[in-house]
């Protein structure tokens, strides 16, 4: 997970850390833990999802993808 995280900026990192490993999560309580807004974390997860480190799964629910 360190390593992961060194290269993702400050905005990227409170998603990923939310981000569960196998309850998938809805986008709103995401956003709530993370601080942000629903647009930005859903922006910062696509990104996320880019890199393979996150999968979005029906419902707008979310979960940190295992590599």
């Amino acid at each position: 997970t360190l390593d992961v995280e060194r290269g993702l900026d400050e905005a990227q990192r409170s998603v990923y850390r939310v981000l569960p490993e196998q309850e998938p999560i809805h986008i709103d309580t995401l956003s709530t833990r993370a601080g942000l807004s629903v647009p930005e974390t859903l922006a910062i997860l696509l990104g996320l999802e880019l890199r393979g480190l996150a999968e979005q799964l029906s419902g707008k629910r979310f979960l940190r993808q295992i590599a």
